[in-house]
């Protein structure tokens, strides 16, 4: 078989895993990764995760606020190698988070490195999606304190107040600036043109539409992250 086939193959493994992560069962994951201290996950929601137990985690604290997910990668490209391989893709999602629907794509890379007779991904990337964070902030927008990057600094990437398991938010101002250098590619600290303006002002509207939607799945999110992890 050669290397490109074995990639496949551990990739198939991977989203494999991933479709069960997004219905609520990450113990699938543990043996499609590596198990050592520098792996790493960029998630959509932002942070970066190293190290096994912090990546594991993150796949773990995913599982509790998915549900009903389909994902589907496509437009797959293999860079095979000797001892690290990687692929490129897109990953197209349906999913619901905390009972909200999401349909989006994201943009993926994904790392592969041969330990002993098998590949194993030491490092997954996914697009920051704004969708996600706009999600995640509503549920706790206002108890949640900045870390030195504007992110919660907690050892889950879901934080939830209060919870040893969770979700980790942005807060209001952070986000705004966060989402609105995403839309536009401008740094908050430079002038915005016209179009990159009424970039900024339709994602406001559509933010305070977002703001006003019924929160009773906060209460019902925040119950089903609470507890501690399975044993893996």
């Amino acid at each position: 078989m050669s290397t490109e086939n074995d990639i496949r193959k551990a990739s198939n493994k991977f989203y494999v895993a991933l479709h069960r992560t997004l219905n609520g069962d990450a113990r699938p994951m543990v043996d499609v990764w590596s198990h050592n201290s520098d792996v790493s996950t960029m998630h959509p929601t932002g942070r970066i995760q190293v190290g096994w137990d912090e990546v594991r985690a993150s796949w773990e604290d995913l599982s509790k606020i998915c549900s009903n997910g389909q994902l589907k990668l496509i437009d797959q490209r293999i860079c095979a190698g000797s001892d690290f391989s990687y692929e490129l893709g897109t990953e197209h999602l349906n999913v619901l988070v905390t009972g909200n629907a999401i349909q989006t794509d994201f943009r993926v890379t994904n790392i592969y490195r041969r330990e002993g007779s098998e590949w194993r991904m030491v490092q997954h990337h996914a697009d920051h999606n704004l969708t996600v964070l706009e999600i995640l902030h509503k549920l706790e927008p206002s108890q949640q304190k900045l870390g030195s990057e504007g992110f919660e600094s907690t050892e889950s990437p879901f934080e939830c107040p209060g919870q040893s398991v969770g979700t980790t938010f942005i807060e209001n101002g952070h986000w705004q600036q966060v989402r609105d250098e995403a839309l536009t590619g401008v740094p908050a600290s430079q002038p915005l043109s016209r179009g990159s303006f009424k970039l900024v002002q339709g994602a406001d509207a559509v933010s305070g539409a977002v703001g006003n939607m019924d929160r009773r799945n906060n209460a019902s999110a925040c119950s089903a992250l609470r507890g501690p992890r399975p044993g893996m």
